[in-house]
């Protein structure tokens, strides 16, 4: 017995991989919170990670097969909107954007920042590094291709065309992280475990059994991501569902 044929045009494969990818990506973020902090999936974007005053939004993308990123490519365009937005609606808040995706960085067509050299690459170059001789020539260079281009929004292009470089480095190129490369899902599942066993090692269990967690903690990260009821995720949380997942319950 076997499945129907299907139109492959409609099959949802790459956008079921991408919402697994974001969710194992969740778990990671999840494991990494510090006491203070909280993750609220499906908020702004797929993750944020809210801390006193400052949050980190992370928009999370499964991508590989599609090629290079640029920043002619429409989800770097449509992250660097959003970013601006958020901005603007959270005036009180410091914010932080991280675009993270499987696809590496390429160079634009016709090379406008010279041969070999990507707008993506130029970028976290220049955020690395603000204080450094380049680092406004960059912003300078950036900006230009982006009022040239006419891509990125309204709200965005009035920015850039008032600003001095130094004002696009502190309020648009720094906070904003292009996170490109990153491995497959396969290999977030092994480095989620990974951490599961250190984790472990540290409170008297065993490998196998600290292994035995991840399942919880992906249905946890699932439900939260599906429900968008507003409560986060945070290490209490986490610490909860490990010791459910390992510890064994007997009747009193």
């Amino acid at each position: 017995m076997s499945g129907l044929v299907g139109d492959p045009a409609r099959q949802a494969n790459d956008s079921l991989r991408g919402y697994i990818y974001q969710i194992l990506r969740s778990v990671i973020v999840w494991l990494n919170l510090t006491d203070k902090e909280e993750l609220y999936l499906e908020g702004a974007e797929d993750l944020d990670r809210i801390s006193d005053g400052e949050a980190l939004t992370e928009q999370v993308k499964d991508t590989r097969g599609s090629g290079n990123v640029t920043l002619r490519t429409a989800s770097v365009i449509d992250a660097i909107n959003h970013f601006w937005e958020h901005t603007e609606r959270n005036p009180g808040t410091k914010l932080y954007f991280r675009y993270l995706t499987t696809s590496g960085v390429g160079v634009e067509k016709s090379a406008p920042f010279g041969a070999g050299r990507g707008g993506i690459a130029l970028w976290n170059e220049a955020a690395k590094a603000p204080e450094s001789n380049n680092a406004e020539k960059l912003a300078a260079s950036l900006t230009s291709f982006l009022l040239t281009e006419g891509t990125v929004g309204q709200p965005v292009r009035d920015f850039l065309s008032n600003a001095t470089p130094h004002e696009i480095l502190s309020r648009l190129i720094i906070p904003i992280e292009w996170v490109t490369g990153q491995k497959d899902g396969k290999a977030l599942v092994r480095q989620i475990k990974d951490r599961l066993v250190t984790h472990g090692a540290a409170t008297g269990v065993a490998p196998a059994d600290a292994e035995t967690a991840f399942d919880a903690l992906y249905t946890a990260a699932f439900d939260a991501a599906a429900q968008k009821d507003e409560i986060p995720l945070n290490r209490a949380q986490f610490l909860r569902i490990f010791a459910g997942a390992t510890a064994i319950q007997l009747p009193k």
